[in-house]
């Protein structure tokens, strides 16, 4: 995205896990009254603004990275969604998978 920018592979590495880590921190403890508010009903919603919010929070600490508006953090923060998500059911299916083996050596 030509809105993005990243010095190096160094600051890349550097970004990703001081979003993960604000997003497990700060990210919560924004989470948690706006999914009480929503009832919980806009969670996913909720959990994509503020990691957009994360990460031009990032944005404005670490000077090799530069987010150039709040739209691309969106989109960023779109994309992570989607990547965990896979992430998460690529393992979930091995996890299934064995789990059905197991039962079927018991029964």
């Amino acid at each position: 995205m030509p809105q993005v920018t990243i010095r190096n592979f160094g600051t890349a590495i550097i970004v990703a896990i001081l979003i993960g880590l604000l997003n497990a921190t700060i990210g919560f403890l924004i989470r948690l009254p706006m999914n009480i508010l929503t009832l919980g009903i806009l969670s996913f919603v909720v959990r994509l603004v503020v990691t957009a919010i994360v990460i031009k929070i990032v944005d404005k600490i670490i000077g090799g990275f530069e987010v150039k508006g709040f739209m691309p953090a969106l989109v960023m923060a779109v994309a992570m969604a989607l990547a965990g998500t896979l992430i998460d059911r690529a393992f979930a299916d091995n996890d299934t998978a064995r789990i059905e083996t197991t039962n079927q050596r018991i029964d």
